[in-house]
């Protein structure tokens, strides 16, 4: 049993987590997987759920029909290997085969009851934990409720048609223990540790939504590896549903057991050949990936690097998060005289948390754990009370709701104070922090991210810029606020930024570690809104010629920019505004879609270029960074989450039926939002709907693999490799590429 259990934990290891939708932040679903080849993890993904970590074969034709493919990189029979009709072997669970050797006409399928059963059945355990708490066995709650209900669950032998369902349930060990022990030495003795693995991977993909939910129970970015009792206790429960299967098949129909036992012994017996053989002929899609991805970065040129003048003072400077939401503002921003604009991860190094009234929360990326807490000095508005309302609109009959319990005339009131917060974040008092408590801890963080940015000299005007995406009832609404912030504004960032650069103790710290800011410097904290591009001020006397340099880019952004639906002929602000409070909006902004590139380079180097709001720009200068430590800091963390959001959007596309949320306006909200159905069966969803990738015609995000550019040596660059054991091994498998900028703007690609 120790060895079958031990396998069951190693690919509960590999399920990577989901944040609840309160604080959801872009995964790379196979993120587990890394440390293989991405084109080996595709076979395995696609043998055993039919999950597509790549495009099918005719999008592949069509780009190349369309010259949209380098074919340097291609066989010359390309689209004679594209065209070949395709039978691959698969993988069946004991619910998939005892479906396909039973005519169940009329009948709901096992793998659809199953599905369906364990997923409610979590979102009830999630929603009540009190319900099935069990003191003596803490770790055997989860399997131990469900048993209790599946035994009384009468409706399921009735709906299935098969009344002598329930007594195999009765069989059943009441540990979870115990099970994978009856399992072990009965059922499952004979296969090999390849068709084991196989087997117990394709059970947690039929659930992987509840799975991934579970993963994230109890985490802990320190030891990810630790926390996987929650789905040790999922995949035992599938596995007992096939077990109750498996014996009901043996008892009832011996002709039907025949076939199953056969089928289930001959796949576990060709399983490796069979998954080689998936491989081999995604081959030539990944061929055509690489040769799409290579036509795509073609299109574009950073500029050479020139001989450094004599650096005047900007008047204002403006740093915003890396989202590639902040691309065309900054383009926008940069051709205004004297402002500079600069690219940092949007949390701005501050390893915080934010407490209100509302319960605690991240500020900082979902790899890393708050040390500070800070929270709100002399707050003014019921905060607790507009987020209640808040939450009652983002139900899915919400303003009926909002009427009936409120009545209209407070209804409306309240919407308004809802949406006054909502357009700032917070109130705008004082953020309580002990700064003398941990002012070293913050010191560190200051000097981090300042001497990342490499800044030469400080403007009179330095403006934090966090980002937020408000607007109504979309529960995936955090998926569009900033992943360097857990999934929240970034409001919260920029103003502690802000109050703590602007005192004069720390700025005496700063200068004590070589960052001397003038004493005529002084730091605000803005906002921007994705949805209409504005630039929200929340410090008090902001400048208005700041006010109105923001404004103007904005403008200008907004006179190019494609927006979801936007109606031509219209003022776009208004209608882009109207959006924002349209509870029936499902296309509010397309966020990072279309995301391709992360650059790592002086602001110089890509503020001439056109960069269409596809690429993460990090301001980093090679000269101040001799042994690389802080380039490897910036591949280890914005390089990582820039990572896990190109691949959150790349896998909504080639397999948006199950690593995709799917239709948006069939979203309902689950237990605690810890995630959404699609209607009010299957699995839980995961990944991005379809709305946000897909405009009813077209793919609004091109599939492509993250395209990392870094302007610095070639030994640097290995250095931090060496020393960024989480980014290499996505060099090292493909799972995104890495080139060296020289100083005539060429790209060199960077290989291990």
């Amino acid at each position: 049993m120790s060895e079958f259990i031990q396998l069951a934990r190693q690919q509960c290891a590999r399920v990577a987590p989901m944040w609840p939708l309160a604080e959801s932040i872009a995964v790379n679903p196979c993120w587990f997987f890394t440390d293989q080849p991405v084109e080996r993890v595709s076979a395995i993904w696609k043998y055993v759920s039919d999950i597509d970590l790549v495009m099918e074969r005719a999008f592949y034709r069509q780009q190349l029909q369309q010259g949209q493919l380098d074919d340097m990189l291609l066989p010359t029979d390309a689209i004679k290997q594209l065209s070949e009709p395709q039978r691959l072997p698969r993988w069946f669970n004991v619910t998939d085969i005892v479906d396909q050797l039973q005519a169940r006409q009329r009948k709901m399928l096992w793998k659809d009851e199953v599905v369906l059963q364990i997923s409610q059945f979590c979102g009830l355990h999630t929603e009540f934990p009190e319900r099935f708490v069990d003191e003596a066995q803490p770790d055997n709650g989860l399997y131990l409720g469900w048993l209790t209900v599946v035994r009384e669950d009468k409706g399921i032998a009735t709906l299935m048609g098969e009344r002598q369902l329930p007594h195999y349930f009765d069989r059943l060990p009441d540990d979870i223990s115990e099970l994978y022990q009856v399992l072990s030495d009965d059922w499952l003795q004979h296969y090999s540790e390849d068709a084991l693995n196989y087997y117990l991977f394709s059970l947690l993909i039929d659930v992987l939504g509840w799975s991934s939910a579970l993963r994230y129970r109890d985490w802990d970015p320190a030891a990810p590896h630790n926390n996987i009792e929650p789905v040790l206790s999922l995949l035992g429960i599938r596995l007992a549903w096939d077990y109750v299967l498996w014996q009901w098949a043996k008892d009832t129909s011996s002709d039907l057991f025949n076939r199953l036992s056969q089928r289930f012994a001959q796949q576990a017996a060709r399983c490796q050949r069979d998954c080689e053989r998936v491989e081999q002929s995604q081959k030539i899609l990944w061929q055509c990936q690489r040769a799409y991805e290579r036509e795509q970065l073609q299109g574009y040129r950073l500029a050479s690097k020139t001989a450094p003048d004599v650096e005047q003072r900007p008047t204002v400077q403006a740093a915003f998060c890396i989202d590639v939401r902040s691309e065309p503002l900054r383009r926008a921003l940069d051709t205004q005289s004297g402002i500079k604009s600069l690219g940092v991860a949007g949390f701005f190094g501050l390893p915080i948390g934010f407490k209100s009234q509302q319960g605690k929360r991240p500020q900082l990326p979902g790899l890393l754990n708050p040390q500070i807490w800070v929270e709100e000095k002399d707050v003014e508005l019921p905060g607790a009370t507009i987020t209640a309302i808040g939450e009652l609109l983002d139900t899915p009959t919400s303003s009926l709701n909002a009427v009936e319990v409120l009545g209209l005339a407070k209804g409306i009131g309240l919407f308004t104070a809802h949406d006054e917060v909502e357009s700032t974040d917070t109130p705008k008092a004082q953020l309580d922090v002990d700064v003398a408590a941990v002012k070293s801890e913050l010191v560190d963080a200051l000097a981090g991210t300042l001497t990342s940015l490499g800044i030469k000299q400080f403007g009179e005007c330095f403006v934090w810029v966090g980002h937020s995406s408000h607007h109504e009832n979309n529960p995936q609404r955090a998926a569009m606020n900033c992943g360097a912030c857990g999934g929240q504004s970034g409001a919260i960032n920029a103003r502690l930024m802000c109050q703590l650069l602007n005192q004069a103790d720390i700025r005496t710290a700063l200068a004590e570690r070589g960052i001397k800011i003038p004493e005529d410097t002084q730091f605000y904290a803005g906002l921007h809104e994705t949805v209409t591009d504005r630039i929200l001020p929340l410090s008090d006397e902001f400048p208005e010629h700041v006010a109105h340099a923001f404004e103007q880019a904005s403008a200008t952004v907004r006179e190019h920019k494609q927006y979801p639906q936007t109606r031509s002929g219209l003022n776009r602000l208004a209608d882009l505004f109207k959006k924002t409070r349209d509870w029936a909006e499902v296309r509010p902004e397309w966020g990072l879609a279309d995301n391709f590139m992360m650059v790592l380079a002086p602001r110089a180097r890509s503020a001439t270029v056109d960069l269409q709001g596809r690429a993460f720009l990090h301001d980093y200068d090679a000269q101040h960074d001799p042994d690389a430590s802080i380039l490897a800091a910036l591949i280890s963390a914005p390089g990582v989450v820039a990572h896990w959001i190109n691949w959150q959007y790349f896998t909504s596309v080639t397999a948006p039926a199950r690593l995709g949320s799917g239709n948006k306006l069939l979203h309902n909200r689950v237990a605690q939002n810890v995630g959404v159905f699609e209607g009010n069966s299957g699995d839980l969803r995961m990944g991005l709907s379809l709305q946000s990738v897909w405009d009813g015609e077209q793919w609004r995000h091109r599939p492509c693999r993250l395209q990392v550019i870094i302007d610095a040596s070639e030994t640097q660059i290995k250095q931090a490799l060496e020393a960024s054991p989480s980014f290499k091994p996505l060099v090292q498998n493909r799972w995104l590429f890495l080139y060296q900028l020289d100083d005539e703007g060429q790209l060199t690609e960077v290989t291990l």
